[in-house]
Order: structure tokens, then sequence, then C-alpha cells
């Protein structure tokens, strides 16, 4: 389908070294990290996912939500994650060609 797909390689080329300098380098190395992609738009929801890490946090401090991608609803994420004191464990990443990075 067009533009669908994964390019495996690209990813498969990231090193177990890259991948810690790269957790080092933005100060992901003592977080879990969550990663989510996508437009950022109604149909896709990522509000859902704000208001999940209310509960998510509690148990797991450590945890960091990253949402990469930008769209409509940038603005009205950035609200929901300030209104829900959420700031230090959500990060919109905008929009990324070098995700394999990220993963």
């Amino acid at each position: 389908m067009h533009g669908v797909g994964v390019n495996e390689e690209k990813y498969l080329s990231v090193t177990p070294v890259e991948t810690k300098k790269f957790r080092q380098e933005n100060k992901f190395d003592e977080h879990f990290v969550i990663l989510c992609t996508g437009e950022l738009n109604k149909n896709k929801n990522q509000q859902v996912l704000v208001q999940a890490m209310e509960e998510v946090v509690k148990k797991c401090p450590n945890v960091l939500l990253l949402l990469a991608g930008n769209g409509p609803e940038e603005m009205n994420l950035k609200d929901q994650i300030e209104e829900a004191g959420l700031s230090a464990c959500i990060q919109l990443l905008g929009y990324h060609t070098d995700l394999e990075k990220i993963c």
C-alpha cells in the first residue's frame, strides 16, 4: 500500500552502542520509555494516552511517554499535558524522519 510500510533494514542498522548513547544524550537512560508515532489528530486519539499516563506514573514513576508527530491536535495535547501536570513525563517530539533512532 502506498505510503504504508517499514523499511526493516533501516531499523536493524541501529547498534546497541548507538541506542545507549542516544538514551544517555536525551536523558532517557533511567526511564521506561513508551513511544507513540503518528499524526496528532482526533482519529489517532493520543488524548487517551495522556489520560492513562495519570495512572501509569503512580505505579511506574520513571515512565516517559514520547509522542512523535505533528498535527491539528498538538496544542490541545500540550494543554492537556500541562493541565494534568504531566510535563515531566510526556514529551511531544514533533515530526521525525529518524524514528529508528528513537525506537
